[in-house]
């Protein structure tokens, strides 16, 4: 592909910031739908998650 070493290295280092912002938003994503099934299902204690 000619790419310069210098390229793959700085690649690597975005790649790892972006990675954490990724994982950030899948788990906020995943607690989200999670408090939304169990207040659906009633199953969310709203007195005890207030706390």
């Amino acid at each position: 592909m000619n790419v310069p070493v210098e390229a793959i290295g700085l690649m690597m280092g975005i790649d790892a910031l972006v990675g954490m912002f990724r994982t950030v938003g899948n788990c906020s994503g995943d607690v989200v739908a999670s408090l939304v099934v169990a207040k659906k299902e009633h199953a969310l204690d709203m007195e005890t998650y207030s706390k």
